[in-house]
């Protein structure tokens, strides 16, 4: 399916001309039909992207050590620039399309995504205290910043001089390059009590700006070209944070979830079978809550504009019977059986939101 995607959208240079086209997605001869109102699009999103941006695909690495959390450009890459920009592109297109993107799927580094923000400009960092900068550094690389701030909280009156305990010159281990000193004849100068907090910042520029400027940069060109606009012009780097790396969900409200509801083939607001679901919607959990948005909508995350830009519908499925509930996450729409009691409908309604996978028309 990777191949796919990228042989369609962006197999040759001309055909980036198409990324800033509205997506239509068709699965074929796949075992599953899709019209495409949305959901098929996030759906080839959460198979594609997770494959693209893998470590050992070669394109990224992870952040920290410890094979976790953010990924970072990889400087090391066999893979050219415009595969980075590719990369770009394929966001870009989630981006205008109105695709939410959560961060289990493209796990990019915050530090990374603020930099295709079109209102974006090379920082500062002399400027700016060092604390803040190690604030900025620290959702990405938290184990970096960790460690860098033992660092600068080394207490020399009680544990030793920095320079005896840490044994450090003015330069860093980076991928692809090797050991790189961070000021002139950086490998011949020890990092002391007194010059540890350049040490610091130096260290910081050099790995989020310096080290893969190249790789960012094709990754931004890629962004640019396919999401350009006037939302996209007006946005500062924070929202795109926020759309791509928030790792904290919203609330899901039952009643503003119910408001927004609409239905169809004989159920209504006051259908008694409707009146059923809701009260065991209101039973679940905040987990329960976000399964059951993602087997209807195909996200389990609000998008811009929340509860008013989402469209859930329930639907009549037949008569009381053992059948799972299913969805047209193309449609935004939940089939449900008339189950007759509250312990059947919370029984079948667990068990499809738990295991569900792909889409389908029914």
């Amino acid at each position: 399916m990777l191949q796919d995607v990228m042989d369609t959208l962006l197999g040759d240079r001309a055909g980036m001309t198409r990324v800033r086209f509205p997506l239509k997605v068709r699965f074929v001869e796949g075992g599953e039909d899709g019209v495409d109102m949305g959901g098929v699009q996030k759906e080839m999103y959460s198979l594609v992207m997770p494959q693209l941006l893998a470590p050992e695909r070669g394109l990224f690495v992870y952040a920290d050590d410890h094979n976790n959390g953010y990924l970072w450009p990889n400087a090391a890459s066999s893979h050219s620039l415009a595969d980075f920009e590719a990369v770009g592109a394929l966001l870009g297109m989630a981006f205008t399309n109105g695709i939410l993107i959560d961060s289990t799927t493209a796990p990019l580094a915050p530090l990374l995504v603020s930099q295709l923000a079109f209102s974006h400009r090379p920082l500062n960092t002399t400027k700016m205290p060092l604390d803040a900068l190690m604030a900025y550094f620290a959702t990405s690389f938290p184990e970096l910043t960790a460690g860098l701030q033992l660092l600068l909280d080394w207490d020399e009156s009680t544990q030793g001089s920095v320079e005896d305990v840490f044994c450090r010159a003015f330069e860093v281990s980076a991928t692809g390059v090797g050991t790189v000193p961070l000021i002139p004849n950086g490998e011949n100068v020890s990092v002391t009590g007194a010059n540890r907090q350049h040490y610091v910042r130096r260290h910081l520029e050099y790995i989020g700006y310096e080290h893969v400027q190249a790789q960012i940069s094709a990754v931004r060109r890629g962004f640019m070209q396919a999401a350009d606009g006037i939302v996209f012009r007006t946005l500062r780097p924070r929202d795109l944070v926020k759309w791509l790396c928030n790792n904290e969900y919203d609330t899901i409200d039952v009643d503003e979830l119910e408001q927004s509801a609409t239905y169809d083939d004989e159920y209504t607001e006051d259908h008694v079978v409707v009146k059923r679901f809701w009260r065991v919607v209101r039973g679940m959990s905040q987990t329960q809550l976000r399964q059951l948005l993602a087997f209807v909508t195909a996200s389990d995350r609000l998008p811009f504009g929340g509860f008013n830009r989402i469209t859930f519908v329930v639907q009549r499925n037949g008569p009381d019977s053992d059948r799972l509930p299913t969805a047209l996450t193309c449609f935004g729409r939940l089939l449900l059986p008339a189950y007759s009691t509250d312990e059947k409908m919370q029984q079948q309604l667990a068990t499809a939101i738990s295991n569900f996978s792909g889409f389908g028309l029914v």
